[in-house]
């Protein structure tokens, strides 16, 4: 039952009492609300409202939650709660009781101040498990890693978000039990890297590297299959839209049940219509449990958080459904082209971050590192030294400028070729830049989305580049020499070299340009910005071409990181104030015996018809008015006399007394008309005082002569006709 406070006029519906606004309550009584006082005579005589003003606030052991269900300001924390589900039949929402759920459902509990069963808080944590705490502390595990590998452990489904460098890839792999079935999926140039880390935090299992197409077999017990999203073989291609059902070997599916998946850089799927995307969707939905890793969970667009939680069923544990999400993230569909559309997006809401926690964990630098260098950010303007550049960027620049920062970069020639021009115009202004951190004899790291700016440094003695043509096998060499110290510089693209390596011998770190998604620029400055970072702060260059083009881009991706920042980093917040809700109105009821109650009824009814009596008499007088305008005839006759006036009286009673004959034809009373407007006569009491009113009953009765000469032959005499 529904109760909340009167908001109208109206009455009670056991004592008839009128109510004011604010003034009782209202109950769903039924197919409507009721109005009722705050009588407790009356709110006892409506089985179940008394215990419907008190509500319980708690959860119960089967996950379903009592509160007010006028407290609406209570939703969107409750569909922040994993498995939240609202059952139309009993109007009660219900959560997950998974134990892997419970930290986030308990949460949410303290800040709404439900109340939980005994016991309800409780972490379950086996034996084994903390073993693998120990072993994580003993091998120098900071407190937030142990944290997180508790919380990979306890999930079937996880997205650990933590910023880049955090060691995502060793908490993953300690929160592994022993003989672990393991299939890790990461980018190609990382499988090398993943193999070592493996080795290192455990060695108790076996690292097996697939390097083609048809080298993939599901992992045995102990043993970690190594494997890029690229290669996953076609067994495991969708054969419906939801990915359901694939051509996956029968022999392989008890196996995959077993198994963990775990995915790094899972931001790479955020493409839902990608093979890689969808191949990792369905054997996402094979293995028993999946952890998704990335520092990213938006590259660049709304779109992309969708994209790259689909890919890992966890896209409707987050937000439950396709609409949820749009309205959430506020995008808006806006037509592009002649039957086809495309999703601007604007600033997520404030329940985003929060919905997000129903599977993610996500820690930042500035949060849990506390001794890593503050970063200091730097733009340096650069002239446009070729000018037959300026009519080409103008051009770009009036592509772009209308650009919202949801949009996807412009895909023609132009622009890009504008690009491109623009970052080896930028290369003399980048060499004599780097001519001073040589002179100073400090290391530098430059990037860049082009690879002109990058070869240019690979010509200057002292100096290695890293692009997309660079094998893994020279990668490490190159990586290994800058760290001890023999180069003076690395230069690198963003895509190739943005991700995987640590840089940390250099403090200093230029942006020749950037790229349009940036999440791809940031995960490039972490490089350098990473555990084993020795110096006090970091320094970052971002050149800009004093042109319209390049601040706009500029501007447009500082934009985007502010959104990808109110949907990942923000901490989240619904307004919520327990003590301030409706669920508790017991407060408001008045205790009242039943002779009180019986009282106040006798009094108000009696008043009521004394006051329905005055209404009556003053509307009959009104009416009695009205009928002097049609007086006509009647005035002709004389003043009665006081036997003509008893007359006059006693021949009205006996015909109001009469059947008019509505019911019976026995000829007797007066007709509808003249009995409704003589009963109005008699009930304004006129008749007695008024001699024009008593001429106008006289008239009326002489049409009954039939009926009253033998009774008041005096109404008739012959003077009178």
């Amino acid at each position: 039952m529904k109760v909340l406070k009167n908001k109208y006029n109206s009455f009670c519906g056991e004592c008839k009492k009128p109510l004011q606004p604010e003034e009782g309550f209202a109950y769903n009584g039924g197919s409507a609300y009721r109005a009722i006082c705050n009588s407790s005579v009356c709110i006892g005589l409506v089985p179940g409202l008394k215990e419907a003003l008190t509500p319980k606030r708690e959860i119960t052991p089967d996950g379903r939650i009592l509160l007010n269900p006028m407290d609406w300001d209570a939703l969107p924390l409750i569909k922040t709660m994993p498995g939240a589900a609202f059952n139309p039949t009993t109007k009660v929402w219900s959560v997950s009781i998974d134990p892997s759920d419970r930290d986030t459902i308990v949460a949410v509990c303290k800040k709404m101040q439900l109340a939980m069963p005994k016991g309800f808080e409780l972490e379950n944590v086996s034996g084994l498990f903390v073993d693998r705490l120990v072993v994580a502390g003993e091998a120098g595990a900071y407190p937030y890693q142990l944290e997180g590998i508790q919380f990979l452990a306890g999930k079937k489904r996880a997205l650990l978000g933590d910023d880049m460098g955090l060691g995502k890839t060793m908490q993953s792999l300690l929160a592994l039990p022993q003989n672990a079935r393991v299939i890790f999926l990461c980018p190609a140039t990382l499988k090398s890297n993943v193999a070592k880390e493996v080795r290192m935090w455990r060695p108790d299992l076996v690292s097996n590297i697939c390097r083609g197409r048809n080298s993939f077999t599901p992992p045995g017990l102990g043993e970690v299959v190594i494997i890029n999203y690229d290669i996953l073989p076609e067994v495991f291609d969708p054969l419906d839209k939801f990915g359901s059902r694939s051509k996956c070997p029968e022999s392989w599916i008890p196996l995959l049940k077993e198994t963990i998946m775990i995915a790094d850089e899972a931001h790479v799927c955020k493409n839902p219509k990608a093979k890689k995307s969808q191949r990792t969707r369905v054997l996402s939905k094979l293995c028993g449990k999946v952890w998704a890793m990335t520092g990213t969970p938006i590259l660049s667009k709304g779109m992309d958080l969708w994209g790259t939680l689909s890919s890992f069923d966890m896209e409707r544990r987050v937000f439950t459904s396709w609409n949820h999400f749009i309205t959430s993230m506020n995008a808006t569909k806006r037509k592009v082209a002649f039957n086809a559309f495309s999703w601007e997006f604007g600033l997520p809401s404030s329940e985003v971050p929060l919905l997000l926690k129903k599977v993610m964990l996500r820690r930042l630098k500035k949060d849990v590192l506390t001794d890593l260098p503050a970063k200091q950010y730097q733009d340096y303007l650069v002239d446009v030294k070729d000018n037959s550049l300026h009519k080409m960027l103008e051009i770009s620049y009036d592509k772009i400028k209308n650009l919202s920062p949801s949009d996807s970069l412009p895909d023609f020639q132009g622009f890009s070729k504008a690009r491109a021009e623009l970052a080896k115009d930028k290369i003399p202004a980048l060499l004599e830049l780097v001519q001073t951190f040589e002179e100073a004899q400090q290391p530098v790291v430059v990037f860049s989305a082009h690879k002109a700016p990058v070869e240019a440094l690979g010509q200057r003695l002292g100096w290695a580049i890293i692009t997309s043509d660079i094998t893994l096998a020279e990668r490490s060499v190159i990586v290994s020499r800058f760290q001890n110290g023999i180069l003076k510089g690395i230069a690198l693209t963003i895509k190739a070299g943005g991700v995987g390596l640590t840089l940390t011998e250099a403090s200093k770190m230029i942006f020749v340009d950037l790229e349009w998604n940036p999440a791809l620029n940031l995960q490039a400055e972490d490089r350098i910005c990473r555990i084993g970072q020795k110096s006090s702060s970091l320094q970052y260059i971002r050149m800009v071409s004093n042109c319209s083009l390049d601040i706009h881009v500029c501007k447009l991706l500082d934009d985007k990181a502010k959104m990808i920042e109110a949907a990942i980093d923000s901490e989240g917040s619904v307004e919520y104030d327990p003590s301030n809700k409706p669920h508790d109105l017991s407060a408001l009821i008045k205790e009242e015996t039943e002779a009180q109650r019986s009282k106040r009824i006798g009094n108000r009814e009696a008043a009521i018809k004394r006051a329905s009596q005055k209404i009556q008499k003053a509307q009959a007088s009104a009416k009695v008015q009205s009928l002097k305008s049609r007086l006509g005839n009647a005035t002709l006759l004389p003043i009665p006399t006081d036997e003509q006036s008893q007359d006059i009286q006693s021949a009205l009673e006996m015909m109001l007394s009469r059947c008019d004959g509505a019911e019976l034809k026995d000829n007797v009373g007066f007709n509808k008309p003249d009995s409704h407007t003589m009963r109005t006569v008699r009930l304004s009491g006129a008749l007695s005082s008024d001699v024009d009113i008593q001429k106008y009953v006289w008239s009326t009765l002489r049409k009954y002569a039939r009926q009253l000469i033998l009774y008041y032959p005096s109404l008739f005499t012959s003077d009178l006709s």
